[in-house]
C-alpha cells in the first residue's frame, strides 16, 4: 500500500498544477471514496451491501473524475475517450 501511495504521488502533483477546479474537486470525490474502501478492507468488515455501496460510489466516482478531464482537455464528440462502456453486469457477470 505505502509503494502503491508513493507510485501514485508524482500524478496527484501534476493534477494539482495542471486540473481545473472541478477536475480536482471530482478527483478528490473518487479518493476519499477510495479510501472508505481501503479503511473498509482493513476493519475486516463483512457487509456485502455496505460494500457494493461502496463500489457503486467509486464507480460514479472516477465516472465524474474522468468526465471532468474529459471536459478540462476540451476532447471532441467522438474521441475514444467518450465511448460508451457495455454495462458492467455484462463484463462483470460475477459481481
Amino acid at each position: 500500500m505505502a509503494e502503491a501511495t508513493v507510485a501514485r504521488d508524482p500524478s496527484g502533483e501534476a493534477l494539482i498544477l495542471l486540473g481545473s477546479t472541478k477536475v480536482m474537486e471530482r478527483a478528490r470525490v473518487w479518493v476519499v471514496t477510495v479510501m472508505e474502501m481501503e479503511a473498509f478492507l482493513r476493519a475486516g468488515t463483512r457487509d456485502p451491501e455496505a460494500w457494493q455501496a461502496l463500489l457503486e460510489r467509486q464507480r460514479a466516482g472516477r465516472e465524474g473524475y474522468y468526465a471532468a478531464v474529459r471536459d478540462d482537455l476540451a476532447l471532441p464528440p467522438g474521441h475514444p475517450a467518450r465511448w460508451p462502456l457495455p454495462p458492467a453486469s455484462s463484463t462483470w457477470p460475477h459481481r
